[in-house]
């Protein structure tokens, strides 16, 4: 039978493994990245140990607007430095919508639903305003809300009478987490 080899660390990699609080599994890749090399100033990351060139904060834009350390989102490096590890099926929702801005008073801790409430409008959207459309079979401007697979809809006869009522159902379907 096939035995896989073994192989000898030191004690020094030994240690650095068991600090290990996060593992990524984007890509079939595990990603383990030790928390407790950074320290948390003003909504970024920079190292605790400055060697060489490290002085400026760590991470790299994706096309999306968000900061990359070894495929991991910067934001929830911070999240952990500051408060710890995420709970499993929770996410690091930015309040304010802009991946870039990743002050703490910005990140707060939320379920996948809850963090695709705080989205804009999708990028096939032709209105302008999300959950906004126009029925030109009805002739009316239509509004659909979902809420755990729920839809919510509205007839309305003007746009910005849509817009409103859009929302008014935002606000009471997706509360805190709900983007105008």
């Amino acid at each position: 039978f096939y035995t896989q080899p073994f192989h000898k660390i030191s004690l020094s990699q030994h240690y650095n493994l068991t600090k290990v609080i996060e593992q990524s599994q984007r890509r079939g890749m595990n990603m383990h990245i030790d928390i407790d090399a950074f320290k948390y100033v003003d909504g970024e990351l920079h190292w605790k140990e400055l060697k060489g060139t490290r002085k400026n904060p760590i991470g790299a834009r994706d096309k999306r607007g968000y900061l990359l350390h070894n495929r991991t989102t910067v934001h929830r490096l911070i999240w952990q430095v500051v408060n710890g590890p995420i709970p499993e099926g929770m996410v690091i929702d930015h309040i304010d919508g802009d991946p870039g801005n990743n002050l703490i008073e910005n990140l707060r801790l939320c379920t996948s639903s809850e963090n695709n409430r705080n989205r804009g409008p999708g990028k096939n959207n032709t209105s302008g305003e999300k959950n906004v459309t126009w029925s030109k079979v009805l002739n009316k401007w239509v509004v659909k809300v979902n809420l755990h697979g729920e839809v919510t809809k509205r007839f309305c006869e003007t746009f910005d009478e849509a817009v409103q009522t859009a929302r008014d159902l935002r606000k009471e379907l997706h509360g805190e987490f709900r983007k105008d």
